[in-house]
């Protein structure tokens, strides 16, 4: 197709399935891989620390017993009910959500709705003797904490998985400033500091470096010729200087009719293309 059309190909944007990456270097076209599946991969990294994944399936134990038992999910409900109108709250009673490894962002839903319904659910485990698989109060101190780490990825992953708006040009500002707000976000406990210098350290590799090293030039054009993002507001000075000199580069490359333009300004570069 590519050829019967006489197309050249810029770049490739796909999964990460090795196949995909295989064909685009077949085309010798850049790959600009999912990047909210990068990010999944990442928080994968910091929930796969012993500790947290212990955490983890002492969540999943309790909420496997909901699902197996019509009688606790129906007391969970009602105690939920009870505490709502205790409140005056006319809000619904809610049902548990079960993670599952291919849906996105599902660990935090499911650490989201229990902790918001942990009074209901520790009331309920002692009116129906479940004491050996209930969460205790320390634990859901950690959830709490946890879900703050885990709650800026949430919010990305559902901007990048936008489909009504192109979102290339915004994957390096929004992963900067992920990573920087992740740097600076303090914890209490240790074990929550260890899942945020681990995702650290996998961003780190898997975006930060490769961007620097110039490997995604594409997303750097991208976020220039954005008028959103085209001040740059989020890199260092000699980020910058590098980034425009990219764009000059681009464009002395690939369009050789702009050689009329002596010596072009970034914005007769911007208003050209």
């Amino acid at each position: 197709m590519l050829k019967k059309w006489n197309i050249k190909p810029f770049a490739i944007v796909s999964d990460n399935a090795s196949n995909m990456k295989s064909t685009a270097n077949k085309l010798q076209v850049q790959n600009l891989g999912c990047v909210a599946h990068t990010i999944q991969l990442s928080i994968n990294v910091g929930l796969q620390i012993p500790e947290i994944a212990e955490l983890l399936t002492r969540c999943r134990r309790l909420l496997n017993h909901f699902s197996h038992s019509v009688q606790a999910t129906e007391t969970l409900l009602a105690q939920q009910k009870l505490i709502l109108d205790r409140n005056a709250r006319k809000d619904k009673p809610l049902y548990l959500i079960t993670d599952t490894p291919t849906r996105w962002n599902s660990t935090f839903m499911m650490l989201e709705r229990m902790h918001k319904i942990h009074q209901a659910l520790d009331i309920t485990c002692k009116i129906n003797n479940m004491s050996e698989i209930k969460l205790h109060l320390n634990e859901w101190n950690r959830i709490e904490e946890l879900l703050e780490l885990l709650q800026p990825f949430y919010d990305v992953t559902n901007i990048l998985s936008g489909e009504s708006y192109p979102t290339v040009s915004l994957v390096y500002p929004i992963i900067t400033g992920l990573y920087e707000t992740l740097q600076k976000k303090s914890t209490k406990h240790k074990l929550n500091q260890k899942l945020k210098e681990t995702v650290c350290h996998d961003i780190q590799v898997r975006y930060i470096n490769p961007i620097e090293a110039q490997e995604y030039t594409t997303i750097k054009l991208a976020c220039i010729l954005d008028p959103r993002c085209k001040n740059l507001d989020f890199l260092n000075s000699t980020q910058k200087q590098q980034a425009w000199s990219l764009l000059q580069q681009t464009f002395d490359a690939a369009l050789p009719t702009a050689s009329s333009i002596t010596n072009p300004t970034i914005d007769q570069m911007v208003n050209f293309v």
